[in-house]
C-alpha cells in the first residue's frame, strides 16, 4: 500500500527531503462553537476547507515539512493543539480565520505563543484581511506586516 507522500508525488513535484523546518497550518474548531451551539444549524458545513491544503502545497514543494491540523475533528481540540505543538515543534503556525471563528483563532494564537513565544504566528483568511487592526489589538501585537496573496 502506498503512503500519502508517494500518492502526492504522482500529482505534484515534491523534493526528496523536507529539511527547511516544520510549519503547522491550523483550522479552528468552528462547527460546535459557531453553529451547533446556536440557532444557525443550517449553516454548518459538512466538508473540509481547501484553504490550508492550497497553502501547504507550495510550501511542501519548497522543502518545508507541513502538517495540517483541523481542530474541528477533535473532541478536545486545544489539548490536541498543545500535543501537536510539543511533538511537531513548528517554527511557524498559520491559522485560518473567518469572522464566525475569530475568537477561536485568537485562542489558537495565544496557546501557540504560550507554548513558545518565538514561533512566528500568521493569521490569514477573510476576517484578518478585512479587519487586521482587530487582530493586532486583541493579540497585543507589537509589529505586523499586512500581506495579500
Amino acid at each position: 500500500m502506498k503512503n500519502k507522500l508517494e500518492i502526492a508525488r504522482k500529482y505534484i513535484n515534491l523534493p526528496e527531503k523536507f529539511d527547511k523546518g516544520n510549519i503547522l497550518l491550523v483550522g479552528p474548531p468552528w462547527k460546535k462553537v459557531t453553529y451547533l451551539d446556536t440557532k444557525v444549524k443550517a449553516a454548518t458545513l459538512n466538508y473540509p476547507s481547501l484553504s490550508l491544503p492550497t497553502i501547504a502545497t507550495p510550501l511542501l514543494q519548497q522543502g518545508y515539512n507541513v502538517k495540517i491540523l483541523d481542530l474541528d475533528l477533535y473532541d478536545s481540540p486545544y489539548f490536541v493543539l498543545q500535543k501537536t505543538l510539543n511533538e511537531f515543534d513548528p517554527f511557524l503556525v498559520g491559522i485560518t480565520c473567518s469572522t464566525p471563528f475569530f475568537k477561536e483563532a485568537v485562542k489558537i494564537a495565544e496557546i501557540t505563543k504560550q507554548h513558545n513565544k518565538n514561533i512566528t504566528t500568521v493569521i490569514g483568511g477573510p476576517h484578518s484581511t478585512t479587519y487586521p487592526e482587530e487582530f493586532l489589538n486583541k493579540l497585543h501585537v507589537q509589529e505586523a506586516e499586512p500581506y495579500k496573496i
